[in-house]
């Protein structure tokens, strides 16, 4: 195992990307996962109009949308047959992308090695000790045919997350999660939902989205999202059934019953806030660097968006060694507040959301007023900054009520 520059943990979209961007600007970058690609993801698979346009960005968005994704329009959110709201992205030129995660994190990690990243699937990082020798850290490994060994690149950068080894070897993570929230996620087959946007049931018992996976509406990914301590008992027992269950107890517009094609897959818990996103020599990205909820579907715009930050420090650490610390420690300061104000976000919204008697009147009166829900769509799908949540004009349509649906 040899020593490179930069070895990046994970080979989901923050992985791939960083390790992408810091191999065309010539650095020696080796990526490792213990997985194989393709596989499958248990996530929403969601990508919103502030993920798509990093993606333009980035010059990714053509070989993207070659996937043949469900492009999303906005939203339908609801708390039952009767209370329902609707809202869009904002003039109709931003847009969300629904696809599967197995084909975008390959077709993502294939740029990154046509880039010049050396990629090693069924790789397992077991340990990151900050302090190694000649100032590198130190990481140990466990290859695909189980032999142990270490190397100490010059820098890691910690891609791998929920459970990060990266951040929890390290030291980063703040605590144990809090909110104990379990994901189940299936492929099915089924036509009736609208399939220009996305859909969210919220119940008492937790949350079902539904994401097209295709652009006629013939399959879809069902995300159910429960608190673990309630349910995971009956999860355990059997998950597809709980998942079939659920998924038929919040009344979906199905022509005929779904058929589920692939899953159930399982994640969780998602409340794994850390103390920084950097630590010596050591970077996290994606969700490895703090997540909260998935209920806003952030999540890949945030792997996105980590990677340009923290792809733009390490090459300026690589390239000034004598001063390394300071541009990691201004990424480190730097995703800290971009990211407190929206995780502020998620947690009033999270607050809302547990509470169906505040919820349910207010969900009633957004539907009644076109866009009254557009400015926390354009907030949640990061094309405008939490702040403008506080401007009165963003309330506007919702104060004063209305006869037309969203």
């Amino acid at each position: 195992m040899r020593n490179p520059a930069v070895l990046v943990v994970g080979g989901g979209p923050a992985g791939s990307v960083t390790a992408g961007l810091l191999s065309r600007r010539g650095h020696d970058v080796l990526l490792v996962d213990r997985s194989t690609f393709p596989r499958p993801k248990p996530c929403g698979e969601c990508l919103n109009p502030g993920a798509v346009q990093l993606l333009r960005e980035l010059g990714l968005l053509d070989a993207v949308e070659a996937l043949s994704p469900a492009r999303l329009e906005g939203w339908w959110i609801r708390t039952g047959p009767e209370v329902e709201a609707g809202g869009g992205f904002g003039d109709g030129s931003r847009y969300g992308l629904a696809l599967r995660r197995s084909d975008l994190d390959a077709t993502l990690l294939q740029w990154a090695r046509v880039g010049g990243t050396q990629v090693i699937e069924d790789f397992q990082v077991t340990r990151v000790d900050t302090e190694g020798e000649e100032n590198r850290p130190r990481v140990s490994f466990r290859d695909a045919e189980g032999r142990k060994g270490d190397c100490r690149p010059a820098y890691v950068i910690g891609a791998d997350g929920l459970r990060s080894v990266v951040a929890r070897s390290s030291g980063l993570v703040r605590r144990r999660p809090g909110t104990r929230k379990l994901s189940l996620t299936c492929h099915v087959i089924g036509e009736g939902p609208d399939p220009s946007r996305g859909h969210l049931y919220l119940t008492p018992r937790g949350v079902l989205g539904m994401a097209p996976l295709s652009s006629d509406g013939g399959c879809w990914n069902l995300s159910v999202v429960v608190d673990a301590r309630k349910e995971g008992r009956r999860i355990a027992a059997n998950p597809a059934a709980f998942h079939r269950e659920f998924g038929g107890s919040v009344g979906v517009p199905w022509v005929s019953p779904p058929k589920t094609v692939a899953g159930p897959w399982a994640s969780g818990p998602f409340d794994w806030p850390v103390r920084q996103a950097n630590r010596g020599r050591i970077v996290l990205v994606g969700d490895a660097a703090g997540y909260y909820d998935p209920l806003t579907g952030q999540g890949i715009y945030r792997a996105l968006r980590s990677a340009v930050m923290a792809e733009e420090a390490v090459d300026r650490a690589l390239r000034s060694e004598f001063d390394w610390e300071r541009h990691l420690e201004r990424y480190g300061r730097a995703w800290a507040r971009e990211t407190t104000p929206s995780r502020r976000v998620q947690h009033g919204i999270e607050y809302i959301v547990r509470r169906q008697r505040l919820l349910r009147p207010l969900l009633k009166r957004a539907g009644r007023s076109e866009g009254s829900l557009t400015g926390l769509l354009r907030v949640t799908g990061d094309l405008a900054r939490p702040r403008t949540l506080l401007r009165p004009a963003a309330w506007m349509p919702l104060v004063r009520g209305g006869t037309t649906r969203g």
